[in-house]
């Protein structure tokens, strides 16, 4: 593969023999700097995209900065710039937890700068796999990065981009690196540059590096905590819900380090150093850059309490009843607040470059699939959170997935008017379904895995012989059919539509299909529909913030749920038929018991619409996508 290397284009990877991109039409290059061949995007933000390259003649694995330079009379200047730049950061990284340059160049309007690559793991990979740090675990990290930015502030350098995914753990010591600086923030030299600015840009560094404790530590994004312009979490942090609460010092410390004050620098150096402990490395590899094994000073390390501690405060002689009194009250609200946290626990998945409209796990709970305005199917590890593969095909948004019930099949529906069927372990398409004369928004997959159900924006529903490619075409629905879902036991068929009714069709292999029940009530498009593992209920939601529950044999609405703010746009059933979830334009996802129609939480994180959610086979999970282009992992209260 050739990875185009315009940094805003959508689909970046294209066939070897290809001379311009296919998504965005610009020309691909096959080398840069005369040796290194791109191969596959890795990270972008800020300044810099970041893409993994292959060196033409060794095929060692390089990674590839890269900065824009300004296509104007500043292009010298600022090429001259970065240069200095790289020639300092050339010189520290002789150190051995700092990435070494294997070369840096210009070509084009961008600067390059090229570093070797090694096998290990990013922090941010890390709290994924394994979920939020310990205490001990932040010590650590710090007790390594301190000193490592006492360095290269010594060094009149900033790294620039202190974030999880810019400290990696080198597989073959488990020895933190620093990653991807950013030249355009590293100092100039001393004569040249205020002391304040100076300052300020170091600050910074470790500003950033609290921020990133705090990240590990709660397993949310401690950004997510402010509220507008807002910046008071900086310091009531403690009051937000972490999986442990940890010891005063390390308090001070994450308090020092969000200052963002002038004796910042000194922080690595106020401590006495002890050895140092080091973290379980999550099972897993990735690409990061590698270092030239050279012994170089640093300042002290930050030693590891051996244990929590806590400060002591005279305690009045207090009743017995009132002491024991008071302990209860704490013991209900360190159970109130590890209930909180667990509700709200939240990893976080990127990798589409869109809006992710869907989500479908495997049977067997180990992966599940997600389908995007990028036009693709992505396939996780459910595990270990890895993106597996990438199915491409479809020539627009991808609007629905699902998969087989024996695991082997995937189909997914389409803006472009197809459903395409894919062999899900190979990642390859068997078949592509036309016949609808617009947009396919929901598919389904029958029990025994022989028919296919689709809903269009043509106002028919279809069903597929899932061997033969044949189907039959149901009307009857005056508007767009939104929504399909077959019950499990292969019974039913249901539609949801713009019309604002529900249809119940039987489903059996003697056809024609027999329209059974048209269901009335919701005063809106009804967006989608599911069915209880018991195939007795039947759950739908419209535009509007109404939930209503169905029996799906006779027909007649048994209760209606409201409680979100703004339309909702998917329900789910748990596999135990106890609890539905559903997701809304209002950012949050909502569980739900069935028997009671009671509220059991409600799952905020998402920074946009909410498109769909689904549980893990399981039931222990829920997984939700969105208009924000994330896919989000969320713990569910048992």
């Amino acid at each position: 593969m050739l990875c185009c290397l315009n940094p805003n284009c959508q689909i970046p990877l294209n066939a070897d023999s290809a001379e311009h991109c296919f998504s965005c039409g610009t020309k691909l290059v096959s080398s840069l700097g005369d040796r290194y061949r791109p191969v596959y995007p890795l990270a972008s933000g800020g300044s810099s995209q970041t893409f993994l390259a292959q060196e033409k003649d060794t095929q060692a694995s390089y990674l590839l900065q890269q900065l824009a330079l300004p296509v104007s009379n500043q292009y010298h200047q600022i090429s001259a710039y970065y240069y200095a730049k790289a020639e300092r950061l050339a010189q520290i990284g002789e150190h051995p937890q700092i990435s070494s340059l294997a070369a840096y160049f210009t070509q084009g309007n961008y600067f390059y700068l090229v570093q070797p690559a090694i096998l290990g793991q990013t922090l941010r990979q890390e709290l994924m796999q394994a979920g939020a740090f310990s205490e001990q675990q932040i010590w650590d990290i710090l007790s390594q990065i301190l000193p490592l930015l006492y360095f290269i502030h010594k060094q009149h350098i900033v790294h620039g981009n202190i974030h999880l995914e810019n400290i990696i753990r080198r597989t073959s010591d488990d020895r933190l690196v620093l990653i991807n600086f950013d030249l355009t923030k590293q100092l100039l030299d001393p004569e040249n540059s205020s002391g304040d600015d100076s300052q300020t840009e170091m600050n910074l560094d470790f500003y950033d590096l609290g921020v990133a404790c705090l990240h590990l530590l709660s397993g949310i994004n401690p950004y997510s905590w402010q509220t507008g312009r807002d910046r008071t979490w900086m310091t009531n942090w403690q009051q937000q819900p972490l999986l442990q609460a940890v010891s005063l010092e390390l308090v001070q410390v994450i308090d020092k380090l969000l200052q963002k004050s002038p004796q910042q620098d000194k922080l690595a150096a106020t401590r006495s150093p002890q050895p140092m402990a080091t973290s379980k490395l999550a099972p897993g590899e990735t690409t990061a850059l590698v270092t030239r094994q050279v012994e170089t000073p640093i300042a002290p390390a930050i030693p590891i309490p051996t244990a929590v501690t806590t400060p002591t405060v005279p305690v009045k002689p207090f009743k017995r009843s009132w002491l024991l009194g008071g302990c209860f009250l704490l013991l209900l609200a360190l159970i109130a607040s590890l209930y909180y946290w667990q509700q709200q626990q939240v990893i976080t998945l990127t990798g589409h470059t869109d809006e992710v409209n869907t989500v479908a796990f495997t049977p067997d709970g180990k992966e599940f699939a997600t389908g995007s305005d990028d036009r693709t199917v992505k396939i996780w590890d459910a595990n270990s959170l890895r993106e597996i593969r990438t199915l491409k095909g479809h020539l627009d948004w991808v609007y629905s997935v699902r998969i087989s019930s024996d695991g082997q099949t995937l189909v997914s529906g389409s803006k472009d008017n197809t459903i395409k069927v894919w062999n899900l372990n190979a990642g390859r398409e068997i078949r592509t379904l036309r016949g609808h004369k617009s947009y396919v928004n929901s598919v389904a997959i029958s029990p025994d895995v022989q028919k296919i159900a689709s809903a269009s924006y043509d106002k028919t529903a279809k069903i597929w012989d899932l061997n033969t490619g044949e189907s039959i075409t149901l009307t009857g629905h005056t508007a767009e059919v939104l929504t399909v879902a077959i019950s499990p036991d292969g019974q039913k068929l249901v539609t949801g539509s713009g019309d604002k009714t529900i249809k119940i069709w039987a489903l059996n292999n003697n056809y024609p299909v027999k329209e059974l029940h048209t269901l009335r009530g919701h005063k809106d498009a009804v967006w989608s529909v599911a069915i209880s593992p018991d195939s007795q209920q039947l759950y739908s939601v419209s535009d509007g913030t109404t939930i209503k529950v169905w029996n799906l044999n006779t027909g007649r609405e048994i209760r209606t749920i409201t409680g979100h703010t703004a339309d909702i746009n998917l329900v789910a059933v748990s596999p135990d038929g106890q609890k539905i979830a559903t997701c809304s334009d209002d950012k949050t996802i909502k569980l739900w018991d069935i028997t009671s129609g009671a509220k059991l939480a409600t799952f905020q994180g998402h920074t946009a619409a909410v498109w769909a959610v689904t549980f893990s086979p399981d039931g222990r999970k829920l997984v939700s996508t969105s208009e924000d282009s994330t896919i989000k992992i969320w713990h569910v209260p048992q």
